[in-house]
């Protein structure tokens, strides 16, 4: 991004980014202090601003993916860091779920959910992003409609996924498998059942999303139970 695009970025979205910050800090405090929590969300803050004008602009609010191509730009630093001081990556994403978790509470109220969940179902493509301006750098998908013997509604096949390419772009690829499995956190909150078998991140082609609006959404407590982890080359 050019510098004016920098500080458009910037202006729209610090606050949410903020917000997800404070979320990591509340989480992380179950495997650091106090003090510490919140030095390694301001650390991770410093590192997105100076990652900031590297990242691709890919349609700014007008895409909604443009909040989690930001946050996971976010979400690495914090990764980073706390693997330099040493804890595990599974416990890691552990506390990264839990405040994709809170997050979502926060920024959707129950009252509103299933308005949005029928909103995200009809989408024309790609689910609540639907047809856009393409932009170099951004997703790729297309929507899969289900077949009579199909168990889901509907569904969205990835092709190309603006983290994955960030992440290996910066050699941070070894966290992406365990940035995929945040998703459940954020569909189990907003009550969408999803589905995946395989992902870009652990290695696959695409990322086959497929939705349900009935039934349980899945809870991700360890992510080597899940079919796209398993999957890995």
């Amino acid at each position: 991004m050019n510098a004016t695009m920098v500080e458009e970025t910037r202006r729209l979205y610090e606050t949410r980014l903020r917000f997800l910050a404070a979320c990591l800090e509340v989480e992380a405090e179950r495997l650091l202090p106090r003090g510490e929590a919140l030095n390694v969300t301001e650390k991770a803050w410093e590192r997105f601003v100076a990652l900031l004008p590297e990242l691709p602009y890919i349609g700014g609010e007008d895409n909604p993916l443009t909040e989690n191509l930001l946050g996971a730009a976010y979400e690495m630093g914090f990764y980073e860091l706390l693997e330099e001081r040493g804890l595990d990556v599974e416990a890691v994403a552990a506390v990264n779920r839990a405040a994709l978790a809170l997050y979502t509470r926060q920024k959707c109220p129950p009252e509103g959910r299933a308005a949005m969940r029928e909103a995200f179902f009809r989408a024309p493509s790609g689910g609540p992003d639907g047809p856009r301006k393409a932009f170099d750098g951004d997703w790729a998908a297309r929507r899969v409609e289900p077949g009579e013997e199909d168990g889901f509604d509907f569904g969205v096949d990835y092709s190309r996924c603006a983290i994955v390419d960030l992440y290996r772009s910066r050699g941070a690829q070894r966290f992406l498998p365990y940035l995929c499995a945040n998703d459940y956190a954020v569909f189990e909150e907003l009550g969408l059942c999803l589905e995946r078998t395989e992902t870009i991140g652990n290695g696959a082609s695409r990322c086959d999303f497929r939705f349900r609006r009935e039934g349980r959404p899945r809870h991700v407590e360890r992510v080597d139970g899940l079919a796209e982890f398993s999957k890995r080359p």
